[in-house]
């Protein structure tokens, strides 16, 4: 399976990471849409609920378990904001 599609999507989450969390949001759902979080949702379910209400089912959107892990885990260098190849 290819990232491609929601490329933008997992690099937003990414780069907006840091301020999710400073506002609390460890374990919940971020819905982002290209390079905005649209919302932040207690489940996933919820999450994605709101992303097919919001996009349909044949856009793609990201429906992204909010975890300060993410921080410390390797992405590819195109992902992550102010990473170099």
């Amino acid at each position: 399976m290819s990232l491609e599609p929601i490329k933008q999507e997992i690099a937003t989450y990414l780069r907006e990471l840091p301020r999710l969390l400073a506002d609390g949001n460890e374990g919940k759902f971020a819905l982002v849409k290209g390079d905005e979080v649209v919302s932040v949702w207690d489940t996933f379910d919820d999450a994605c609920e709101a992303g097919y209400a919001q996009f349909g089912i044949d856009r793609p959107f990201l429906a992204q378990p909010i975890d300060s892990r993410d921080q410390r885990r390797p992405f590819p260098s195109d992902l992550v904001p102010g990473r170099t190849a």
